[in-house]
């Protein structure tokens, strides 16, 4: 997914165009896979709960979901279907003449494209999302141009983090599913993709029936109906079958994927778990409770084991990649290199414990308040709001989940999450990347089966 957001003074014509390349960026770095039917990962790894990074947050008295979430302080999301299939969210907030404008489409994986636009503006930037589906800037046949800023984009953003995501992935679910989401790319699919491939992943990627107008602010479901309706009337509903991902790996035991990089004091750490996919909603809550009492906050067991006995450097980093087949939970930690087997042992550790026993009573509440606080933050704001229904879109809840999300927190025990542990955690069979110095691989070696990498970075 990458995201576009043009500033509310440029001209029309320049937003067109700078949402187009966005839309021609996505296609071309995923188009040709989710049309190949091997697995694909969505647009960008989210956190798989909001992370908690104040040391005395923990300290505080733990408190219910629905008392940290106030009576009515989560808004209404009206919605409304358009002919062709697309689905309108619109919550209204007059305050300000600004409304904030996402347009997300999920398929194999989703794309989001978001536009803030002043209230004398919002019929312009409907139009203009309409115009990114509808009209993408390759849809005249050079793709010339966008693999150039496709490549480009790559050399700013590649670190050793995403390399190693990357390589892990790919060796647990193939190339072509690493090459989808994870920097660096298949580069030498962006320099030779055919135009007919990316014409046809468009037509497949890009539904209305799967898409969704999103809008927060100074406007009424009315108006968005009737200007969307205009907009996207050159948009017909689809004939065909909704792409799907190809189902997960096979079971094939712990495996640790070793990229060799210069001597150095500390080592990049990955561990890549199963987790639910979008098609267990029923699932993603707990889990997400689970992750954050154990991984995701400061206070974490996870965080506390790796502080104390490995050298933990700067705090884990839990993600969720999640679509209709494959779901994953991706953990991300800096550590000694000495301390490399201790890190991995310390996070097996915690997940077997959590599969042995449920969490105390403290420990759950304190996770629900976490999550419920950032969630409530980040519907204070109508940009962020936007994102935060845009991932719901994605992640195929209802209009009602914000609204009914206090009561589906409150109803959650300590048994749903050791439930979803044992359903998904399973210390015996998952990915491991590691990055450092080539002096650790004896060492690896007895944690699970070595896989050495090698990557060339460069364009």
């Amino acid at each position: 997914m990458i995201p576009a957001t043009p500033s509310p003074s440029t001209t029309r014509l320049s937003l067109s165009k700078r949402m187009r390349r966005g839309l021609a960026l996505f296609a071309l770095a995923t188009c040709w896979l989710a049309c190949s039917g091997a697995p694909s990962l969505p647009g960008p790894m989210m956190p798989l709960v909001p992370t908690e990074d104040e040391p005395f947050r923990s300290e505080r008295p733990a408190v219910a979901a629905s008392e940290v979430i106030g009576a009515g302080s989560l808004p209404e999301v009206q919605e409304a279907v358009l002919g062709n299939g697309l689905t309108l969210w619109v919550t209204q907030r007059p305050a300000l003449p600004y409304v904030a404008l996402s347009l997300v489409a999920r398929g194999a994986g989703h794309a989001t494209f978001d536009l803030p636009v002043l209230r004398p503006a919002l019929a312009g930037g409907i139009e203009v999302l309409a115009r990114t589906v509808l009209s993408p800037a390759w849809a005249g046949g050079d793709l010339d141009p966008i693999r150039l800023a496709e490549l480009r984009w790559q050399q700013n953003v590649s670190g050793l983090g995403n390399i190693l995501m990357k390589l892990t992935v790919e060796g647990a679910h193939g190339a072509a599913a690493a090459a989808a989401r994870f920097e660096p790319f298949d580069t030498r699919a962006i320099k030779s993709a055919p135009f007919d491939d990316v014409r046809r992943c468009h037509a497949a990627q890009f539904r209305p029936e799967q898409s969704a107008l999103i809008a927060v602010g100074d406007v009424t479901l009315a108006e968005v109906r009737e200007l969307a309706t205009r907009a996207f009337a050159a948009w017909p509903r689809s004939v065909g079958p909704i792409p799907m991902t190809a189902p997960p790996r096979q079971s094939s035991g712990r495996q640790v994927h070793f990229l060799p990089t210069a001597e150095g004091q500390q080592a990049s750490l990955l561990l890549l778990q199963s987790a639910p996919t979008s098609d267990h909603p029923e699932d993603e809550l707990p889990f997400a409770l689970l992750s954050e009492l154990a991984i995701g906050a400061f206070r974490s067991r996870a965080n506390e084991a790796l502080r104390h006995h490995a050298g933990l450097t700067y705090g884990l980093r839990p993600r969720s990649i999640r679509s209709p087949g494959l779901g994953l939970m991706a953990v991300q930690a800096e550590v000694e290199a000495s301390e490399i087997t201790e890190a991995i042992e310390q996070l097996l550790g915690t997940f077997e414990a959590l599969i042995a026993s449920p969490v105390s009573n403290q420990e759950l509440e304190r996770a629900r308040s976490a999550y419920a606080d950032t969630v409530e933050r980040s519907a204070s704001g109508n940009t962020s709001l936007a994102s935060l229904l845009a991932q719901s879109f994605a992640d195929n809840h209802s209009a009602r989940w914000l609204r009914d999300l206090p009561l589906a927190l409150s109803a959650i025990t300590a048994q749903d999450l050791q439930r979803v542990a044992r359903a998904y955690l399973n210390p015996d069979d998952l990915e491991i990347g590691v990055a450092g110095s080539a002096t650790l691989a004896p060492r690896l070696a007895f944690v699970g089966r070595l896989r050495w990498a090698t990557v060339d970075a460069k364009p």
